[in-house]
């Protein structure tokens, strides 16, 4: 029972990202797009029950993956479909495809690559954009343009989302792990503990009540940036082994 809790958090944020899909395809954007955000707490709370649990397995790592795909790789796509440029010819349908295309396989490429190489005991870093950072700056994009009044859709939504297909298969974009940055934080003392309490509360308190998306954006885009560079600062990569990849989540 122990070691089913976690793949129940996973399956139940694989059930989101289909209900985001659904969403999406009924026009209906910013329900998808608060969806993923969901999906995204759902994904940390999974990886958080691993380990607290000492409940990390292959199954929990492929079928997290699977997940990942679905509410972070098919989803933000989706929402670039179920909303296209108003008006547009079949040739610029066709390049919003081409750029939904590209974010779904970065997406898929990202995935496989961690599952096979970069999941070793030790490392401590990602190897390009995470694919639900990816999904989350898709979706807090989304939201803060609409509650500015502006439309988030077609080509630009499609840019957006060819740009993060591209950086999440980037190997110079090394954000370290989310609980790695949390223990780093917390290792400052209080100031730092109180900062990551702080955070977790504001993030978990805005998805759930639907307010404040740019407050999600502003912290994805600060993690994608400033966590890279941190990332990259001295972390040394230790040999690849595949064997590993139950030993956490990508």
């Amino acid at each position: 029972m122990r070691q089913a809790i976690p793949s129940l958090i996973t399956l139940a944020a694989l059930t989101v990202g289909l209900a985001a899909i659904r969403a999406a395809l009924l026009d209906r954007g910013e329900e998808a797009a608060w969806l993923i955000l969901a999906a995204m707490l759902l994904d940390q709370l999974d990886g958080a029950a691993a380990r607290v649990l000492n409940a990390r397995t292959r199954i929990g790592a492929e079928l997290d993956s699977f997940s990942d795909f679905v509410a972070f790789g098919l989803a933000p796509a989706f929402v670039l479909i179920g909303a296209p440029s108003a008006d547009a010819g079949p040739a610029w349908l066709l390049g919003e495809r081409a750029l939904a295309v590209v974010y779904v396989c970065g997406c898929a490429l990202r995935l496989a690559r961690y599952n096979t190489h970069d999941a070793p005991a030790g490392l401590e870093v990602f190897r390009g954009l995470p694919s639900t950072l990816a999904g989350a700056l898709a979706a807090a994009a989304v939201l803060t343009a609409e509650l500015h009044g502006m439309h988030l859709r077609g080509m630009a939504l499609g840019a957006l989302l060819g740009v993060l297909g591209v950086l999440m298969v980037s190997d110079p974009l090394r954000p370290p792990k989310i609980h790695v940055l949390a223990a780093r934080l917390a290792a400052r003392g209080t100031l730092g503990g109180a900062v990551v309490i702080l955070n977790l509360v504001l993030v978990y308190a805005t998805v759930l009540w639907r307010v404040l998306p740019e407050y999600v954006l502003g912290l994805a885009l600060l993690y994608a940036t400033a966590g890279s560079l941190m990332g990259r600062r001295g972390t040394a990569t230790p040999a690849l082994t595949p064997s590993a990849v139950a030993k956490s989540s990508g």
